[in-house]
C-alpha cells in the first residue's frame, strides 16, 4: 500500500514538473502582439506527436480569418497542443483572436489565444471589445480573458476525493 501511494504521489510531482507553461494571455500581451488576427477554427487534424508518453497531440487547424486587427497577412494555418500539460482546446466553428508575439511558428495557445464566441455575432462583439482596447487603451469587460481561460483550458479538472473521505468541519466561532 505505501508503495503504491509513493508510486502516485511521485507520478503527480513528475507530471506537475514536466511542463513549462506560457503566461496566460493579458491586456498588455494583447496590446504588445505584432500581429492579431480573429478567425474562425474551419477544420482540424491531429497530428502524431512522436517521443511522448502522454496523452498529448499536436493539432492542425485549418482556419478562416475573419479579420487582421495588426501585422503582416494572417496565415491559414494554425499549431496547438492538447492534453493534460499546458494543452488547448478548440472547438470547430468558434471564433478566436490570436495574439502573436514574433513572427516564427504559426502556433497559438493560453498564452495568445482569446475566445471570442460560437457565433458570428458574439465574435463581432468580442473584436469590438479588442479594437478599443487596442485603439484606446479601454480595458476589457470584467471576466472576458477568465471566461476565455476556461474555454480554451484543456488541463483536466481536479481529481475526484478518495472514497469515504469527508471534508473538515468549520470551526465554530460562538
Amino acid at each position: 500500500m505505501k508503495l503504491l501511494l509513493l508510486i502516485l504521489a511521485g507520478g503527480g510531482w513528475l507530471q506537475a514538473h514536466a511542463c513549462d507553461c506560457f503566461a496566460p494571455l493579458s491586456e498588455g500581451g494583447m496590446r504588445d502582439a505584432k500581429q492579431i488576427y480573429v478567425f474562425r477554427l474551419a477544420a482540424v487534424e491531429r497530428l502524431r506527436t512522436p517521443g511522448t508518453n502522454m496523452e498529448t497531440h499536436t493539432v492542425r487547424g485549418k482556419i478562416a480569418v475573419s479579420i487582421g486587427l495588426r501585422g503582416e497577412a494572417p496565415p491559414t494555418i494554425v499549431l496547438y497542443s492538447t492534453g493534460w500539460c499546458c494543452g488547448t482546446r478548440m472547438r470547430v466553428g468558434n471564433y478566436y483572436a490570436a495574439f502573436i508575439g514574433e513572427r516564427g511558428p504559426r502556433s497559438v495557445g493560453k498564452h495568445n489565444l482569446l475566445y471570442l464566441g460560437d457565433d458570428q455575432r458574439a465574435s463581432e462583439a468580442a473584436t469590438a471589445h479588442v479594437q478599443a482596447l487596442l485603439q484606446q487603451g479601454t480595458a476589457l469587460p470584467r471576466g472576458l480573458l477568465e471566461a476565455s481561460m476556461e474555454r480554451i483550458d484543456a488541463s483536466p479538472p481536479p481529481p475526484p476525493p478518495p472514497p469515504g473521505y469527508r471534508p473538515p468541519r468549520e470551526a465554530s466561532t460562538k
